[in-house]
């Protein structure tokens, strides 16, 4: 199996570990660090865009056309948290919980065995395409980079949210996320302003750094 499939595969099984826990049972309804959402609406967000939507991407074909890479894709996204993308997204993460908190882990563990399964047989080079972006074609191994993006980010949110200070996660899942974070932010901003923010700040601002 490839790399990215074992590290997606084992960080959205922490994830619904982490779901699953006492403390984001106890602290269900209380506030997340998200602006608008409840730690309930946080988790739900995590397992969707995490894990469900990775189903979604693994049984969709993608269009024809030359696929575009994560980071260009991620680059388009709007850093304006009034922008209307970020409302449909806090709109679906309540959506997710409707039912409550078993509900949501006992869907997301179904379609982690179901990509489990999938990914055993998947090409990494097959095109996909993006739940949410579907006029894009996508590698499969790029978008489980967005996946593991995704899981990685709002693990570190969730556990933030209810007072944890360990992921929970693999080192190599972190690392996956800051690497490619780094070349959203190549593409965003061009690569240079970037490099000068890691390694010589009194020349450039950190809003070099700024992914979302």
């Amino acid at each position: 199996m490839d790399e990215y499939s074992q590290i997606w595969l084992d960080t959205a099984s922490a994830a619904l570990s982490i779901v699953e826990g006492p403390r984001v049972g106890e602290r269900w309804a209380e506030p997340s660090s998200l602006s608008g959402m409840t730690v309930g609406a946080l988790a739900g967000h995590l397992v969707h865009s995490g894990i469900l939507m990775a189903e979604q991407g693994l049984v969709v074909a993608g269009p024809a056309g030359q696929p575009i890479t994560a980071a260009k894709m991620y680059s388009l996204i709007p850093l304006d948290e009034d922008s209307p993308i970020h409302d449909g997204v806090r709109a679906v993460a309540e959506e997710q919980v409707v039912d409550g908190r078993e509900d949501l882990i006992e869907r997301g563990r179904a379609s982690w065995k179901r990509s489990e399964v999938v990914l055993a047989e998947a090409s990494q080079d097959q095109i996909v395409a993006h739940p949410v972006a579907q006029r894009f074609a996508i590698t499969l191994r790029e978008f489980l980079l967005t996946r593991i993006l995704e899981l990685v980010v709002h693990i570190d949110d969730l556990t933030h949210s209810v007072g944890e200070q360990d992921l929970g996660v693999d080192r190599r899942a972190i690392d996956v996320a800051c690497h490619f974070g780094i070349d959203i932010n190549a593409e965003r901003y061009g690569s240079a302003p970037v490099m000068r923010a890691l390694f010589r700040r009194d020349r450039n601002s950190l809003d070099a750094l700024r992914t979302f």
